[in-house]
């Protein structure tokens, strides 16, 4: 019984001595968009970021693939660019669909690549990404970024808001007429009768020649309403009292909330909120809180060659424009500043039901 022992002893040690070892620490990967919000038909840049977390494993036959969800599709030209090592990558103009195949990451490393894509219609479109395999590791886990693609984001400049000698200059120029398309559904017996549906809130901020935000304001403006706003109202209200004759308007749209700290999310629900608050500090607009259908105008007035005293009055279309996370948070925190520290100056006076076209006001 001695020797039997000790034969088996040996052979368990064994065992406890030789365990499995562990494979790579599995890919890590990111995607973003360069933007929060694009025009439609517009290139938005998606970035890919692939990371290897392990400081001792080279990680290699990296390989995702994207479907890109309905609407979107790879632009023309797909401005593809990569860092990622052995890779190749699939991204062809006008398909609905992107592939990385092959990538090598040392220990440690990342790499990145971008392609240009492009939605037909507005809305806010999620990018998901599959798994990460690797022949080192276990799959990485997927990513996913959101934009929004539509007329959310617009700007227009204002000129001669004041006239030398004459005060704020009213009759036919500086204002904004707004309205609203009725993208989200409208209510079916008209304002106030039975649940709200498909308000939207036209957030409104105004920079002077030396970009300071000197207001900001919003209103809420229900399917098809005419909304009108006075750019000399703005300017007479700002936060320095200082008068500018030259502005820059942005508009930004964002759904509705149900409190002046939470905006709406774009669900395509019922959309029963009536809170707006141009000044979204520290609460994190993010794509799904922009709304479809703002349809804007500005009335801007102009020197004429025949005279140095009459104006001629021009109204035309706010344009439509790509809008940056940072530009986002910029004209919100902006916007918190001057409500917070305004004391009333630096608001809008309110927007009025109507609106009566370039040489009526």
């Amino acid at each position: 019984m001695t020797r039997t022992l000790v034969a088996i002893i040996p052979a368990v040690a064994l065992l406890i001595l030789l365990p499995s070892l562990p494979g790579a620490q599995p890919p890590v990967l990111s995607v973003s968009f360069g933007a929060v919000a694009v025009p439609t038909v517009q290139p938005a840049a998606l970035k890919f970021t692939l990371g290897n977390p392990d400081a001792l494993s080279q990680l290699s036959g990296l390989q995702f693939s994207v479907a890109l969800p309905s609407g979107m599709l790879v632009a023309t030209p797909n401005g593809l660019n990569s860092t990622c090592p052995n890779s190749m990558i699939t991204a062809a103009s006008g398909s609905g669909s992107i592939t990385l195949s092959g990538a090598t990451l040392a220990a440690g490393g990342s790499c990145t690549f971008a392609v240009n894509v492009a939605a037909a219609t507005t809305g806010v479109y999620i990018v998901t990404t599959s798994f990460v395999a690797a022949n080192e590791s276990t799959a990485g886990a997927s990513a996913s970024a959101t934009i929004f693609a539509g007329e959310a984001f617009q700007v227009h400049t204002f000129a001669n808001l004041i006239v030398p000698g004459f005060g704020a200059f009213r009759a036919g120029s500086g204002y904004i007429d707004s309205t609203n398309a009725g993208a989200l559904g409208s209510d079916p017996f008209g304002p106030g009768l039975g649940n709200h549906i498909g308000g939207i809130c036209v957030n409104v901020y105004a920079f002077d020649e030396g970009e300071e935000e000197i207001a900001c304001c919003q209103c809420l403006v229900n399917p098809n309403a005419a909304v009108h706003l006075n750019g000399s109202d703005i300017v007479q209200n700002s936060l320095t009292g200082e008068i500018q004759s030259n502005i820059t308007v942005k508009l930004l749209a964002t759904i509705p909330g149900p409190s002046l700290n939470t905006p709406g999310v774009n669900t395509q629900g019922a959309f029963t909120g009536q809170s707006c608050n141009a000044a979204y500090l520290g609460y994190g607009v993010v794509p799904a809180n922009l709304a479809p259908g703002m349809r804007a105008w500005a009335v801007t007035a102009h020197t004429l060659p025949t005279s140095s005293t009459a104006f001629g009055v021009t109204e035309s279309e706010f344009s439509q424009a790509t809008l940056s996370q940072g530009e986002l948070i910029s004209i919100t925190q902006r916007c918190a500043f001057i409500v917070g520290n305004g004391g009333g100056a630096g608001q809008c006076a309110g927007c009025t039901d109507g609106v009566l076209g370039a040489t009526k006001r």
